[in-house]
Order: C-alpha cells, then sequence, then structure tokens
C-alpha cells in the first residue's frame, strides 16, 4: 500500500532479487618482476616480448 496525500493506493506487483558479485583486481607489491611481466601483459592484451 502507499499513500499519496489522503489517498491510499495499493500497488500489485512482482519483485525479483538477483545476486550480484563484484570483483577486483589489485596489484600484489610483493610480486616477482616475472609475475608482474605476466600481469601486464593479461592487463594490456599483449603477448611475447
Amino acid at each position: 500500500m502507499v499513500r499519496r496525500g489522503v489517498e491510499t493506493l495499493t500497488l500489485k506487483g512482482e519483485l525479483r532479487f538477483t545476486e550480484r558479485t563484484s570483483y577486483a583486481i589489485r596489484e600484489d607489491p610483493s610480486a616477482s618482476p616475472k609475475a608482474s611481466r605476466i600481469r601486464d601483459g593479461i592487463l594490456q592484451g599483449k603477448v611475447g616480448n
């Protein structure tokens, strides 16, 4: 039920709930130089030298 001013309304509807998952990529400050190069390549879409 919703009240607007002096009027009371009954609203019909369906509630839908969804799960939301979020991800974050964070730099590991203790990563080896090789791991850092691999990560950078993945994030930039580069392979090889």
